[in-house]
């Protein structure tokens, strides 16, 4: 961390702003949101699966590398099975992602661009939100850093058998670790290529095969055995279309368009940009990308760029989905071009205009104000489902050895993962039920949260009639999915749910017989909750309790007339 030939002021900015990221990324995790429902997923994965089970195909649609799974495993086997331990491998890399960005940037660009660079890194809504989930986004943004600053160490002393060596295991390790590491090894191979000091070193084509070789064979067999499922999942290609930037897609300026704003809101803006600011971040982007080949030569601008490059250049071929979480692993590098773009522009100007490089600095420090403010009065706040299925824990009846609950309890769709991770007792899981609401609630099940509207004319009535759960803990209804799917980029495919799934689904909590009912739910679309309640309301259906915790909600209700006899 410590230039000794960096002036004292400038030493103590950088010491704030790490500091910063430490402290931001720190007050994230130890707020201990409730696991959003990506993270209830994968968390139900790696608390259920032995290691070896952890290698087949995974459950609720999820994917990721084997080493972070192993890694999950192993931090509950240490911490228990609770959100804290579950965090603290991603905590761990985010906590590191300011120190190695300012480190690489120093490198290639030196210390003003690097401070800066680092300041975004810093700052960045998305990077500390992905610090404090059970997801391997950081982790993809830290080996990308790693594999780049490997990457220089070639370029900087090509004839060292010792940093080839360095770069082509850090290369499989880092395929093995994390998936977009493919794009980040394009970029580090044609860096490697257009560096003169490469090419005029020895054996230099022996070396650019064998990697080619290597990493492209670990990559090939890693998606042979592990990814290949997911990768081709009509869901997610379906989920994922409007990410994938394919020349001629309808609306494809619209969703380049998208992409670019959403990456700038959640990396580096934290609220909903004009269009303006789109416009601004992309001619700094470029102007990053034209001073990096000017300064230092076209691999420059290739290691720093190439990563975007390619993963733009698999969107094209709808391989691989320009979305903001997918492009985490990309943050440090546009972190990097954006500080490169500010020092550029802040040169040109300065000589027609002596004074006009202190706008730039004061515009570059007003645009860090802007996440950094976001990041202290409004950070990421997952659905809070936690607190409701404790209360309901709290309050639920059939206690007493040997009798089931009185009271049902109905999950909506979306809020089935978290639910089942919060009221399973990880000391003796029910493996049957957890098996039970992973058939039914990955995609293409009949309780999937986020499926598809139902085909036009298709009745809802009786859908979900065998959705129950009866153990001696809860007698618990799973809900059918409402048909209100979100896709990033383009959000959610229709307003309102299906026609009769609010009748339907009230239908089903009636059937019970049970005087009372408990609801949980779990989105920020109030609509198909509205209408559920009011559903239950022309049921006879009286509500006695509600609860709201951050697009989760919990109600009870009583029935006035006593309704007829499950069935």
């Amino acid at each position: 961390m410590h230039d000794l030939r960096a002036p004292p002021w400038y030493r103590r900015t950088l010491a704030a702003v790490l500091a910063a990221g430490v402290l931001l990324r720190l007050a994230q995790y130890l707020s201990n949101q409730s696991l959003f429902v990506d993270e209830a997923m994968l968390s139900l994965n790696i608390a259920s699966r032995s290691w070896l089970d952890l290698l087949a195909p995974l459950d609720y649609g999820q994917t990721a590398p084997v080493p972070f799974l192993w890694a999950e495993r192993l931090a509950i086997a240490v911490g228990g099975v609770n959100a804290f331990a579950l965090r603290a491998i991603p905590l761990l890399a985010g906590l590191a992602l300011p120190f190695v960005t300012w480190r690489f940037s120093r490198r290639l660009l030196g210390a003003r661009e690097a401070l800066l660079a680092t300041a975004f890194a810093a700052v960045s809504p998305i990077l500390i939100q992905f610090s404090a989930m059970v997801k391997p986004y950081v982790i993809d943004a830290l080996v990308a850093v790693v594999l780049a600053d490997f990457a220089l160490d070639v370029i900087t002393t090509p004839e060292s058998s010792k940093a080839w060596v360095r770069l082509l295991a850090a290369g499989v390790v880092g395929l093995l670790v994390s998936i977009p590491a493919l794009f980040v090894l394009g970029g580090v191979w044609a860096a490697l290529a257009l560096a003169p000091s490469v090419r005029q070193g020895p054996g230099h084509r022996v070396r650019l095969g064998l990697a080619t070789l290597l990493w492209g064979t670990v990559f090939t067999v890693q998606y042979l055995l592990l990814y290949r499922p997911v990768a081709t999942s009509p869901y997610m290609h379906e989920y994922w279309a409007d990410s994938f930037l394919a020349p001629g897609a309808p609306d494809l300026a619209r969703h380049t368009w998208l992409a670019a704003e959403y990456l700038l809101l959640n990396a580096f803006v934290g609220s909903r940009p004009q269009a303006w600011a789109v416009v601004l971040f992309l001619l700094f982007l470029a102007a990053g990308v034209w001073a990096l080949a000017r300064r230092r030569g076209l691999w420059a601008a290739a290691l720093a760029a190439g990563a975007v490059a390619a993963a733009v250049g698999a969107s094209a071929v709808e391989r691989y989905p320009v979305a903001p979480r997918m492009m985490v692993f990309a943050v440090p590098y546009l972190a990097l071009l954006l500080a490169a773009g500010f020092g550029a522009t802040a040169d040109a100007m300065r000589r027609p205009f002596p004074y006009s490089s202190w706008a730039v600095a004061l515009l570059a420090i007003g645009w860090l104000l802007v996440p950094f403010e976001r990041d202290l009065r409004r950070p990421y706040r997952a659905d809070g489902v936690r607190p409701l299925a404790a209360q309901v824990a709290r309050e639920r009846d059939g206690s007493a050895p040997g009798r089931q609950p009185d009271v049902p309890v109905y999950v909506y769709a979306a809020a089935v993962p978290a639910w089942a991770f919060y009221t399973t007792d990880w000391s003796a899981p029910d493996t049957a039920r957890l098996r039970f609401l992973a058939r039914v609630a990955s995609p293409g099940g009949p309780a999937f949260h986020n499926a598809a509207g139902r085909p036009a004319g298709r009745v809802v009535e009786g859908e979900g009639r065998h959705l129950v759960v009866r153990t001696a803990m809860y007698w618990e209804l799973i809900g059918t999915p409402p048909g209100t799917q979100y896709r990033e980029l383009t959000r959610w495919s229709q307003e309102s749910p299906d026609p009769g799934w609010a009748e339907n689904e009230a239908a089903r909590i009636r059937a019970t017989g049970a005087r009372q009912v408990w609801v949980v739910t779990a989105t920020s679309r109030t609509e198909p909750i509205d209408r559920l309640r009011r559903a239950l309301g022309q049921l006879g259906a009286v509500e006695e309790f509600g609860r709201l915790e951050r697009n989760a909600r919990l109600y009870r209700y009583r029935f006035l007339q006593q309704p007829d006899g499950p069935q």
